[in-house]
């Protein structure tokens, strides 16, 4: 078996069964032309403490593989960026799935009080009073 064929059926595997890892895992799949376009795939029930992983196309030499969606355990605080290819130039770059944080709440505004009412006093010669 081909070392490129052995590593790229090593990726699938491992991205399917451990794709609850937190970390992404950075695979240098480069080709040069266009994935198909995403299969229309069912997406079943909900399950508790579990989100949907869609699936994506990956390579085997000159054949396009579809690798179908899948059911991973979820990490709260975390969401999952699916697989997707990212055109450079005229050559495509797999970027694997992987869990992110989850962005912060934005913080409280906090609105000042309005600055008290300044006067003029002209009755006393002039200044300035704060009322």
């Amino acid at each position: 078996m081909p070392l490129k064929k052995l590593f790229l059926y090593s990726t699938v595997i491992a991205s399917v069964t451990f794709g609850s890892a937190l970390a992404r895992v950075d695979v240098d799949l480069d080709v040069g032309i266009a994935p198909p376009p995403p299969q229309v795939e069912v997406v079943p029930v909900a399950r508790p403490g579990f989100v949907w992983a869609p699936g994506y196309w990956t390579y085997d030499g000159p054949n396009q593989i579809w690798v179908p969606g899948r059911w991973i355990e979820e990490h709260p605080g975390y969401h999952w960026v699916p697989e997707h290819w990212v055109q450079h130039g005229p050559r495509w770059h797999f970027v694997p799935g992987g869990w992110e944080p989850d962005a912060p709440p934005p913080p409280p505004v906090v609105v000042a009080p309005a600055p008290a009412a300044v006067q003029f006093n002209y009755e006393s010669g002039g200044g300035w009073h704060h009322r």
